[in-house]
């Protein structure tokens, strides 16, 4: 569809137009007059997911999240490019919460603007959570070893981050290791009273969970939610090494 959609700049939630706004970087859509308008947005908190109603040349999508709102958009544009827009379409979400987990900590990190097109993509397709994994690549201020030469995320990029998936209506939730994973950081010298064995981390010493809450601080301190996802998994040799 070439044509891009239109909503009614005055009549659109502020909190929607802020969404519209970022969508329209790579998406056919942008605001305009009320005669202009061929799609109509509205947030009711009591929808079960996005609904569309077509009557005449205008379309109005219903849904209690701005991420609901977008993914009927993105619905309404596949029923456009094949002339098949219904007078009406309904959909019930099947959990609260859905999201992606993406791994930040494989080779180099997304850029910024990267994680920011890999959010309008979930948003469009009606996610609310985007799981940030990042194993040494955040910056600890007091470990500068931490995430060295990795593309370590500095705070002020991961608040951007935030920022962004806020106006999207995405939860950004950032998941750490505190255990094992850990071998990037773990092979230079100044980690080597906290390692255990390759990977692991040395399991009883004071300095490790000393490290730990510096962990917890610097990523808490990047993000509005509360949530933390704290990695533990895949630790099968922490008996194999200095740990007794």
């Amino acid at each position: 569809m070439k044509k891009p959609f239109t909503y009614d700049r005055n009549r659109t939630a502020p909190e929607v137009r802020a969404a519209l706004e970022l969508i329209a970087a790579d998406f056919p859509i942008r605001g305009g007059s009320a005669k202009q308008a061929d799609v109509a947005f509205a947030l009711d908190p009591s929808a079960q997911g996005p609904t569309l109603a077509r009557s005449g040349r205008t379309t109005a999508i219903t849904g209690a999240t701005i991420p609901h709102l977008l993914r009927g958009l993105a619905t309404l544009r596949g029923f456009a490019a094949t002339a098949t827009v219904p007078k009406a379409h309904a959909e019930t979400a099947a959990f609260t919460t859905l999201g992606l987990m993406q791994d930040m900590s494989r080779n180099a990190v997304m850029r910024p603007a990267t994680v920011e097109l890999m959010l309008r993509r979930i948003a469009l397709m009606g996610m609310n959570q985007f799981m940030l994994y990042t194993e040494d690549t955040y910056d600890i201020p007091t470990r500068p070893y931490f995430g060295y030469m990795r593309g370590r995320y500095t705070h002020a990029e991961l608040r951007r981050i935030d920022d962004y998936a806020h106006r999207l209506g995405i939860e950004v939730v950032p998941c750490i290791q505190t255990l094992g994973h850990l071998w990037q950081a773990l092979k230079h010298m100044p980690f080597a009273d906290l390692r255990s064995n390759g990977d692991i981390l040395l399991v009883g010493e004071p300095k490790v969970y000393a490290l730990i809450e510096e962990m917890f601080a610097a990523t808490t301190a990047c993000f509005r939610t509360k949530r933390i996802h704290i990695g533990m998994d895949e630790a099968h040799d922490v008996q194999g090494g200095r740990y007794e």
